[in-house]
């Protein structure tokens, strides 16, 4: 299988070339290349970036250490020539950076192989990228809280025309003939750079950024990226200092030092601006209002996976839960993975219920970040006729339980679940949820629902490509016809999907502007990091039999099937099996 990379010739061509409109479809380089002979290459539409991060964790796992440094070189060309990593590889993405997380990987890759020789070029691009986000994306915000001032960054690109690379779908969002106010010049503008911001941040898009989250362009007309001082930003700007100061060490004190201090100020920021200590949850802070957001998203776990741990979290084990209790929601409420939001009526791909690769290894990582004293109490359970979501702190989610998207589909019957009480939680088994490995003597609750998280991603993985035509010679006979004819895989050989659906453990995710892309770097990525990392834990997944729903999309990339979820066909392929078979 695919694991999205793709060996070129040595660099004496460009890594990238871009197609640009205005030269008639001229292909010209967009990198220099001098030295490198591998790079990581994304497998959608757009020759984006934003993948490399997750790969990155499969590589190493993978020991293919070179890749990794050949991709960190042509990286640390970007910097070079551009300030900072562009969103892609064509020209058009020459104004907007990707997040942040080129130090990241070069740390990862340092304290993976003990190879520092990778320092002598990385730490002055390192150092360029951090500037390029200081001097271009970072404001002084004051705090309603505190009165406090902190420079904090934000997704901001400066443009006032359609992305080439989205250019009908920007064109209409601004003109739309069906809406009945037409935008004035200025507006206009505005609009085209709201959704270029929307895209730097990775989310393009969410109802995390539209002030009047609707489904489609009215929703998107409302966009407001620019007035956000986003969570997840900022805490990998905090780590990346972190580690900057880190891979610096003893050889450059003042530097060190310079950036400690940096970080602590983005720390006291994020903790002020961001943290609502009685919800035990991070929200972006909105300029426009001058408050924290109500939306809850999976950016809210990004500070504890930075290390930066609120101490309402480090007083207590019940805090420290309710910091997670989301999680322990979704893996009994739901079918699938953590979602992006639980917002499910806005059409938006970075919504409900849509589940991204990333989010899953960063709450994963963040529950591994946590002290162990924190982790040692068994995984609470809601009372008599209560649920999971009694478990989570009032407010949290800025839903009822009974406004909480619905799981529909059980044991073959189109019907949604009960709504509230115990019988919301369809998933909860003894001890464990349903694709949730087996639970063990002693297991402290943050080890819970690190095995459940780790064994519903690796089942939603191995079951979507399984259900698009996946087979193991000799051990995984493929699908029939007549099921693979139910996901339009005929013919197919299994899809590694870029995003999954919260309701299903194997579909492919939904929405956005383009068809859902195959043969993705981060879901092979964090699939072989959670195998690596959590082998001893992982079940053989339970896929189950597929069931037609009332609408399907054409073509293996653009799976939406609904399943039941419990029964139905194990993957008869042992655990052992899964990293081999990727590679």
């Amino acid at each position: 299988m695919d694991i999205g990379l793709n060996s070129l010739e040595p660099r004496t061509s460009p890594c990238f070339v871009a197609y640009t409109p205005a030269t008639d479809r001229a292909r010209v380089p967009l990198f220099r290349s001098t030295t490198v002979s591998s790079f990581l290459v994304d497998a959608s539409e757009n020759n984006t970036i934003g993948t490399a991060t997750g790969s990155v964790q499969g590589l190493l796992e993978s020991q293919l250490y070179d890749t990794v440094n050949s991709t960190l070189q042509n990286f640390m060309d970007e910097i070079e020539d551009f300030g900072f990593v562009p969103n892609g590889g064509r020209t058009y993405y020459l104004d907007r950076s990707q997040p942040p997380l080129f130090v990241h990987m070069l740390s990862d890759y340092v304290t993976t192989t003990g190879d520092a020789s990778i320092l002598q070029r990385g730490l002055p691009s390192a150092e360029t990228e951090l500037a390029w986000w200081a001097t271009n994306r970072t404001i002084q915000v004051k705090s309603p809280y505190t009165g406090q001032t902190y420079s904090m960054a934000r997704y901001a690109v400066n443009n006032s025309a359609p992305r080439p690379e989205s250019y009908i779908e920007d064109y209409l969002t601004v003109h739309d003939p069906t809406l009945s106010t037409p935008l004035t010049d200025s507006q206009a503008a505005d609009l085209y750079s709201e959704l270029a911001s929307g895209a730097e941040t990775g989310w393009d898009y969410s109802s995390r950024f539209e002030m009047v989250p609707q489904l489609g362009n009215p929703g998107l007309r409302t966009l407001n990226v620019r007035n956000h001082i986003p969570v997840d930003l900022n805490s990998i700007l905090y780590k990346a200092h972190v580690l900057l100061a880190n891979l610096y060490g003893s050889s450059n004190p003042p530097a060190a030092a310079t950036h400690l201090q940096v970080a602590a100020g983005i720390r006291a920021g994020i903790l002020d601006l961001t943290w609502d200590s009685s919800k035990l949850a991070f929200y972006d802070f909105n300029l426009t209002s001058n408050s924290r957001n109500s939306i809850f998203t999976a950016a809210t776990f990004y500070p504890v996976w930075n290390g930066i741990v609120p101490d309402e979290v480090l007083s207590s084990q019940a805090n420290a839960f309710g910091y997670f209790a989301a999680v322990n929601m979704v893996m009994n409420r739901y079918n699938g993975t953590f979602p992006v939001t639980f917002v499910d009526y806005t059409g938006l791909q970075w919504d409900s219920p849509n589940a991204w690769p990333p989010h899953q290894y960063i709450i994963i990582s963040a529950l591994e970040a946590l002290p162990s004293n924190l982790t040692t109490n068994a995984l609470p359970t809601p009372g008599s006729g209560q649920s999971t979501y009694d478990l989570v702190p009032a407010g949290q989610l800025n839903f009822t339980e009974a406004q909480l998207p619905g799981q529909p589909y059980h044991n073959n019957q189109a019907v949604n679940f009960t709504a509230t009480g115990p019988g919301a939680d369809v998933n909860g088994l003894n001890g464990t949820v349903v694709n949730g490995g087996n639970a063990t003597a002693g297991e402290g609750w943050a080890a819970t629902l690190r095995r459940e998280m780790a064994n519903r991603y690796v089942t939603s993985v191995l079951c979507s490509w399984y259900a698009t035509g996946g087979s193991i010679s000799g051990m995984l006979p493929q699908l029939p016809a007549a099921q693979l004819n139910l996901s339009n895989s005929i013919g197919n050989t299994g899809n590694m999907f870029e995003k999954f659906s919260n309701l299903n453990v194997d579909s492919s995710g939904s929405g956005g502007e383009y068809t859902v892309q195959v043969g993705f770097g981060w879901t092979n990525g964090v699939l072989l990091w959670a195998t690596a990392n959590y082998g001893k834990s992982l079940v053989a997944p339970q896929c189950p039999p597929l069931v037609a729903a009332a609408s399907t999309s054409s073509g293996a990339g653009g799976l939406r099937i609904s399943l039941p979820s419990v029964g139905g066909m194990a993957v008869a392929a042992s655990v052992s099996l899964v990293g081999s078979f990727l590679l």
